[in-house]
C-alpha cells in the first residue's frame, strides 16, 4: 500500500532530506561514480555541469588552460584538408565548439 499523503509530506520537509536547490552534490557525486572507470565520461560530466570545482592545473608553477574539446582526428586532416584548412586555427583543446554557450 502506498504511504499516506501526511507521511510523504512529513518525509519531504524533513530538513536532513529537503532538497537544497542545487545540483552541485548530484554532479559531484556522478563524477566520483564515473572516477577512473568511465574517465571520458566523468570528464564529459565535468564540463556538463562545472562540478566539481577543482583547482586550475598547474605546470611549472603556471596555471594551464583547462582541456574542453578533443582535438580532429590525424583523418580528418588526411582525408578532408579543404574543410580542415578552413577550420586549422580553430582546432585547439581549449577553443569551444560550438554547442558549448558556457
Amino acid at each position: 500500500a502506498p504511504p499516506a499523503d501526511s507521511v510523504v509530506q512529513a518525509f519531504i520537509d524533513n530538513p536532513t532530506v529537503a532538497y537544497s536547490g542545487t545540483l552541485e552534490r548530484i554532479a559531484v557525486q556522478k563524477w566520483i561514480h564515473f572516477g577512473i572507470v568511465q574517465p571520458y565520461e566523468a570528464w564529459a560530466e565535468l564540463r556538463r555541469t562545472d562540478y566539481p570545482v577543482l583547482p586550475p592545473d598547474m605546470m611549472g608553477g603556471l596555471p594551464l588552460a583547462r582541456t574542453v574539446r578533443l582535438l580532429y582526428p590525424s583523418t580528418e586532416v588526411t582525408n578532408n584538408r579543404q574543410n580542415y584548412e578552413a577550420v586549422r586555427a580553430q582546432d585547439t583543446r581549449t577553443t569551444r565548439v560550438w554547442w558549448d554557450v558556457r
